[in-house]
């Protein structure tokens, strides 16, 4: 996002902290919703792209939450010993990229996630009471990366607009 923006890090880092601050503390996107605009819009962001984008993104892109549901089956199928195969790491994708973008963004909807994945790859009910456990904590961090992530990609998007437009 640095290099395509020709943003300076420091100024990046003033751009994207407070959101993920706020997502840190709270688990929570919605608290950071204001907070991500005011962000976006203190660097000159488009505002029909931060509309957009912020809205659309804060339901479909989740690539911490998706990451953390594929490695945790990956984790829990191989403490359990449950057989991995080349479909069963599709799946776990598959299901995770879909579920992921059928969750609500408030704290704890990943339970239900969690519940669905895990029954789909065929792991023992334990793991899910233990993953809902460790996803206590883990939840915190994949919010606030989450909205790190959708905040470098919205001034990537608005960068690459606003060169379009000039050409």
């Amino acid at each position: 996002a640095l290099v395509k923006t020709k943003m300076s890090f420091l100024k990046f880092i003033k751009t994207v902290m407070p959101a993920f601050v706020v997502c840190i503390s709270s688990a929570n996107f919605g608290a950071a919703f204001n907070t991500i605009f005011d962000d976006l819009f203190s660097v000159n962001v488009d505002t029909s792209t931060a509309n957009l984008s912020v809205n659309l993104g804060s339901v479909f892109f989740q690539p911490a939450c998706t990451l953390t549901f594929v490695f945790s089956s990956l984790f829990m199928a191989t403490e359990y010993g449950v057989e991995i195969t080349a479909v069963w790491v599709v799946m776990a994708i598959l299901l995770s990229v879909v579920l992921v973008g059928t969750m609500p963004n408030i704290p704890g909807a990943s339970v239900t996630v969690i519940t669905l994945l895990y029954a789909q790859l065929g792991l023992p009910a334990e793991t899910v009471s233990l993953m809902i456990a460790i996803n206590a904590i883990l939840q915190f961090f994949t919010t606030g990366i989450d909205v790190w992530c959708l905040q470098s990609e919205i001034l990537c998007i608005d960068c690459s607009q606003k060169t379009k437009d000039k050409v």
